[in-house]
């Protein structure tokens, strides 16, 4: 008999913070993180930011299996989810329109790790969970030089090191993948994170970039009525462990 396995498993990952002085700030607009390695192929996600608000495209692994072979493998998108960073007050959205209803109202605690997006607003810290910490020299991509840190994690008998890369000068913004360690380069930001193995090879890569600088009319429509939703819904409040006990379903993007 025919089978069909399907797998969910939450894309989700980590942190951001202040901004350094700078030349300049930005107060909106797109900003990407993306994820390649291990056996899954890449995956980008975006959050849409304006001021002390976000907008996260949160994703789901799905493996699906028919007679022991896999037809289909990859991340699909199954809501949205309005944070503003000022109450940490969230709401989830399955459509992105301003005409869309929210399904859920809760509060995150910071203190519990809990997390919409990567989590950048929580105050973790490489150096938090590192053995050691050392300088690396300079190098050049793509024809941009960034400066280079390695963090060694020892897990007896086994060895992780993370690369971080730093874009130097680069614009400000309230995300920081780490901010204690930007601070040790100011108005640089983390760009890059290479996750080495104990045989040297690198199983993971993580970007982070601002995808692009404005929003669109349609968007900012979209942060002023979600706005309003979350001062003036009716919804209960729930905690964030029964937010995630919902059935959620993969829908295709508009």
């Amino acid at each position: 008999m025919n089978k069909i396995l399907i797998t969910f498993g939450i894309l989700m990952g980590a942190l951001v913070g202040c901004s350094h002085r700078f030349t300049s700030y930005q107060h909106e607009g797109i900003q990407s993180y993306s994820y390649t390695g291990f056996i899954r192929e890449g995956q980008i996600n975006k959050l849409w930011f304006k001021d002390s608000m976000i907008i996260c495209a949160a994703r789901a692994y799905r493996k699906e299996e028919l007679n022991d072979s896999v037809i289909y493998e990859g991340y699909d998108l199954y809501k949205y989810s309005f944070l503003d960073l000022k109450t940490m007050r969230c709401q989830d959205y399955y459509n992105f329109s301003d005409t869309a209803r929210p399904f859920t109202n809760y509060i995150l605690h910071k203190e519990k790790g809990e997390a919409v997006g990567w989590g950048f607003y929580n105050d973790n810290s490489f150096e938090n969970r590192a053995d050691s910490l050392i300088s690396l020299p300079d190098t050049t991509i793509d024809g941009s030089i960034f400066k280079r840190l390695k963090t060694v994690n020892m897990y007896k008998p086994f060895k992780d090191e993370y690369i971080i890369y730093f874009k130097c000068p680069a614009k400000q913004s309230m995300f920081s993948l780490d901010r204690r360690l930007e601070k040790k380069y100011p108005n640089c930001k983390i760009v890059r994170t290479d996750l080495v193995d104990s045989n040297a090879v690198i199983g993971a890569t993580f970007e982070y970039a601002i995808e692009r600088e404005n929003l669109t009319a349609n968007e900012e429509k979209i942060f002023r009525k979600w706005k309003e939703n979350a001062a003036t819904t009716k919804l209960p409040v729930i905690s964030f462990k029964e937010v995630h006990q919902i059935p959620y379903f993969p829908h295709k993007e508009l």
